[in-house]
């Protein structure tokens, strides 16, 4: 969408991933404490939805980037959406306000590729919603 005061541009798409236990232990701590509940979603395809809005000013600048995961989305399927024990694993999930998780681990490890291993670095995905020095840097 573009006008006389600038340009929206709206993305969606997805990550993905598996369940892990570090996973359960850092981001959805609650999960562990019912053990048929984990043991439903470890080892699972996490397929994470998500849309990105970049506004633009008349002068082709970025002004606002506003980046939206959803998280009980995704954990909600992984449940049959099953909205008490979606609401049970979201409890006390450390996603806050501006982040999109926190990082996990060192390496990750890759399914559907062998024994695959990624020893490179894994950075901390937290962004700052609106902030133009995230985007920029």
């Amino acid at each position: 969408m573009s006008d006389t005061r600038g340009c929206l541009i709206e993305c969606s798409g997805a990550f993905e991933g598996y369940i892990t236990a570090a996973a359960l232990k850092k981001v959805f701590p609650n999960a562990l404490e019912d053990e048929a509940l984990a043991d439903q979603v470890l080892h699972r395809r996490f397929i994470c939805p998500t849309r990105t809005l970049i506004s633009i000013d008349t002068n082709g600048r970025w002004i606002q980037y506003d980046a939206e995961a959803d998280v009980f989305k995704a954990m909600s399927e992984l449940v049959d959406f099953n909205l008490f024990q979606a609401a049970k694993i979201m409890e006390n999930a450390t996603i806050q306000e501006g982040s999109l998780l926190p990082s996990i681990d060192s390496s990750i490890e890759v399914k559907g590729f062998g024994d695959d291993v990624y020893d490179g670095d894994v950075q901390n995905p937290t962004t700052s919603k609106s902030s133009i020095e995230f985007i920029l840097s």
